[in-house]
């Protein structure tokens, strides 16, 4: 569960940084306010930085794929608890 490289690292920024600036770009489209938009990314960055530090964590393995960074990226912390949560059964 523990990041062995580099390029895992890499490749989590990488789908999390994507996954974050699609949800943006969508939430312009639809016109959403400034405040909320921030909110969202302000949500997704946190929610991404849990699932990393969680997987510090030898008896956690919460892969950060698209699947799993568009509910955080959306929900932050919550979606994080109920992906943890889920990972355990």
């Amino acid at each position: 569960a523990e990041v062995d490289t580099m390029s895992e690292i890499v490749q989590y920024v990488l789908v999390f940084a994507a996954v974050l600036a699609l949800i943006l770009i969508g939430l312009k489209l639809f016109k959403v306010t400034l405040k909320t938009i921030l909110t969202v990314a302000i949500n997704a960055i946190i929610g991404g930085a849990a699932i990393w530090l969680l997987n510090l964590i030898p008896a956690v393995n919460i892969p950060l794929t698209w699947w799993t960074a568009i509910p955080v990226g959306i929900f932050g912390i919550p979606a994080v608890l109920v992906l943890l949560i889920i990972g355990l059964f």
